[in-house]
C-alpha cells in the first residue's frame, strides 16, 4: 500500500501540540512497564497504518496490526477508527491490555494533499469512569473550524 494522507499533529486551542504532549507521557510509561511499550507502539503503528487510508474508508475502520518488541511478535485487530457524532471529527482507537487510548483527528484536503490532523489524545477509564470524549470531539470541531478558516497556519 502506498502512502495518501499525512498524519499531522496541531496546536490545540491553547496553542500547544497536545498529541505530541499526550504521545511523550505515553512513552514515559513505556519505559516503566513492557505491557506499556506493547500499548504505545500499537498506537505508533496505528498512525502509520493511517497514512495508508482513504479519506471513504475511515469510517469502522478494522485492522489487525503486527509489531515486534524484543524479538517478540505481537499481533492484535483493532477497531481502529470510529465516525464521532460531530461530522467530520473522528477517533483513534488503540484498545489493548484493558487500557483505552483515544486520539481525535479530522481529514482535511490542502494543497492537493490529504491531512489527517491530530488534535487531542487521552486515556479512557472504565474504573474510575472517566470518558472526556464529547469534550474532546467539541475541542477538535473548533480546530476544524479554525483550520478550515487558516489551514495555511496549520499545514505546511
Amino acid at each position: 500500500m502506498n502512502k495518501v494522507a499525512n498524519v499531522v499533529a496541531i496546536e490545540d486551542e491553547t496553542g500547544r501540540e497536545q498529541m505530541d504532549l499526550f504521545r511523550s507521557a505515553l512513552i514515559r510509561e513505556a519505559q516503566r512497564k513492557h505491557k506499556a511499550k506493547v500499548r504505545f507502539v500499537f498506537f505508533q503503528k496505528a498512525l502509520e497504518y493511517l497514512s495508508l487510508v482513504e479519506r471513504q474508508h475511515l469510517d469502522g475502520l478494522k485492522a489487525v496490526l503486527t509489531i515486534e518488541i524484543d524479538g517478540k511478535e505481537y499481533s492484535h485487530e483493532f477497531e481502529l477508527v470510529k465516525v464521532l457524532t460531530r461530522r467530520p471529527i473522528y477517533e483513534l482507537r488503540v484498545d489493548y491490555g484493558g487500557t483505552h487510548i483515544r486520539a481525535t483527528f479530522f481529514p482535511k484536503f490542502y494543497n492537493g494533499s490529504l491531512y489527517y490532523c491530530f488534535v487531542k489524545g487521552f486515556i479512557k477509564t472504565r474504573f474510575p469512569p472517566f470518558n472526556p470524549t464529547n469534550d474532546m470531539r467539541d475541542l477538535t470541531y473548533d480546530m476544524f473550524k479554525k483550520v478550515n478558516a487558516s489551514p495555511h497556519t496549520y499545514l505546511q
